[in-house]
């Protein structure tokens, strides 16, 4: 299985590779489906393609699979799609299930490994903290982290250099604006290679957010910030819907 996925990486080297259950598929491509009835009339297979069918969709499957043992409650179903665009596309549409009397009680899901289901219960048990504690916030689970919503912003042209960290650049660019912002967070986004890669910044409140963008048209007239540009940021669902 190694070697098998040690040959994907040298075929692919430009995607992630995972290995799951006795398949090695591409890292994101897949889903999980809840609440759809096992029957002996119809083979799992055909009741996931009348399901992306109701969606009116058609994606290519690489494997349908349900987890865990039969008994009284209905088994989840792993679905492993050909692309990640694909899952992305099933996933905008899942929602039209609720207004469907055939697939009113299934959902679908990005599938996670077990040790991402933990993080992920460790996460929701942080956000009831947060609303708990400030229940006039609206909070946000992002990434792995619990955010204040509207807290994060996109630095585009930001160049990486191995002379000062990206949190010593982003402090830097906040000075050039006059601002100095509470940081929590700082990512880049994608893998190092010819372009630069874009900066996530999640700051503590949406008033410094708003600060910052606010000044961003400086930026325009700074040589050493010319080609730097600052966005609200959006998640991939938004990003999407975006374009």
């Amino acid at each position: 299985r190694e070697r098998e996925r040690e040959r994907e990486i040298e075929l692919e080297p430009g995607k992630v590779w995972r290995i799951r259950g006795d398949s090695v598929i591409e890292d994101g491509t897949s889903l999980m489906v809840f609440g759809l009835q096992e029957t002996t009339d119809c083979t799992d297979q055909d009741s996931i393609k009348s399901l992306f069918t109701h969606l009116d969709e058609a994606p290519v499957v690489s494997k349908v699979e349900r987890l865990g043992n039969s008994g009284d409650q209905v088994r989840p179903v792993l679905v492993v799609l050909s692309t990640k665009e694909a899952v992305r596309t099933v996933l905008r549409k899942a929602a039209r299930l609720k207004n469907s009397e055939v697939y009113q009680t299934v959902t679908i899901a990005p599938y996670i490994t077990p040790d991402e289901r933990a993080k992920r219960r460790a996460l929701l048990a942080k956000l009831r903290e947060k609303i708990e504690l400030e229940p006039g916030k609206v909070w946000r689970i992002r990434g792995d982290s619990v955010v204040e919503d509207g807290t994060s912003l996109m630095v585009f042209g930001l160049q990486e250099t191995t002379d000062c960290t990206d949190q010593d650049s982003i402090k830097s660019l906040f000075s050039h604006l006059d601002e100095a912002p509470v940081v929590s967070k700082i990512e880049r986004f994608g893998k190092a290679g010819e372009q630069v890669r874009p900066v996530r910044v999640v700051l503590s409140t949406k008033e410094e957010v708003r600060n910052v963008l606010g000044k961003t048209a400086r930026l325009k007239e700074s040589e050493l910030y010319q080609t730097v540009t600052l966005a609200p940021y959006m998640t991939p669902d938004e990003r999407a819907e975006d374009r």
